[in-house]
Parts: structure tokens; C-alpha cells; sequence
């Protein structure tokens, strides 16, 4: 796991890319614990869709410069019956990880999704399952 802070917290920043919305949440957790920071969303903008791509990128680099995450889990682009959604939602997911390979020193992972009883939902694992180095994403 990367080195904690002075709390011994270790501080993750989860994303939920789309082309549309991205979503993020900001936790710190000792492994055993976890504390919410923030969390919000990106109403993505712009004409073209490089502009929007550039749109995830620069904002979600002004969160990791406001909050200084640690470790950072992306979520992993699902299967879809559309192929230019699931492109379009995997562009908008290497948009987030150029944002986070930025950080010196971060860890980036994944979150996966898995079904529920009641709908889609990311299984989100403890903070040290998350610490997964720079993986290929």
C-alpha cells in the first residue's frame, strides 16, 4: 500500500467514467475503516468529442490537485450491446487514467461491476486491494 499520511489514512480517489457524467468519490481508510471526503460528478462539455475528452481529463486533474489522492480506482469498462457507447465510454476512461498517471508516486486500479438484487452496482474492495501499482488498464 502507498505510504500513508500523517493520520495513517491513505487517501483513494474512486472514478466512474462517462461521456457524458463522470462521477468521483473521495475516501480516506486505514484498511479496516473508510471516511468519506467528497464526491460529485462532471457534466462533461464541449462540441467535439476530443473537446469533451479534454473536458474529463482537465477537471478531474483539478480534483486530484485539490485533494492529492494516494491511490486511484477507475471502473472497468462493462460489455454493451452498443459497440460506439462502449467505445465511447472506453475513451472516456483513458481520459481518467491520463488524468491519474499525472500523480507521482499514485497507484491505480480498477472497480469492477457486479450485478445486485436491485440494479448495477461497482464492488468497491478495502483500500488495500485497490493499491495495484500502474497496472494495464
Amino acid at each position: 500500500m502507498t505510504s500513508s499520511r500523517p493520520n495513517g489514512l491513505i487517501r483513494v480517489l474512486g472514478i466512474d467514467p462517462g461521456s457524458v457524467v463522470t462521477g468521483y468519490g473521495l475516501i480516506e481508510s486505514d484498511g479496516a475503516r473508510s471516511f468519506h471526503l467528497t464526491h460529485g460528478h462532471i457534466r462533461v462539455k464541449g462540441d467535439s468529442f476530443a473537446q469533451r475528452l479534454g473536458h474529463i481529463h482537465s477537471a478531474l486533474g483539478e480534483v486530484i490537485t485539490e485533494w492529492q489522492p494516494q491511490e486511484v480506482a477507475i471502473e472497468q469498462v462493462f460489455l454493451s450491446n452498443n459497440a460506439m457507447s462502449a467505445l465511447k465510454l472506453g475513451q472516456a476512461r483513458g481520459a481518467a487514467i491520463t488524468a491519474a498517471v499525472t500523480m507521482p508516486g499514485a497507484h491505480i486500479g480498477t472497480i469492477t461491476r457486479h450485478s445486485t438484487a436491485r440494479s448495477e452496482a461497482p464492488s468497491v474492495r478495502a483500500a488495500s486491494s485497490i493499491s495495484l501499482g500502474r497496472s494495464s488498464m
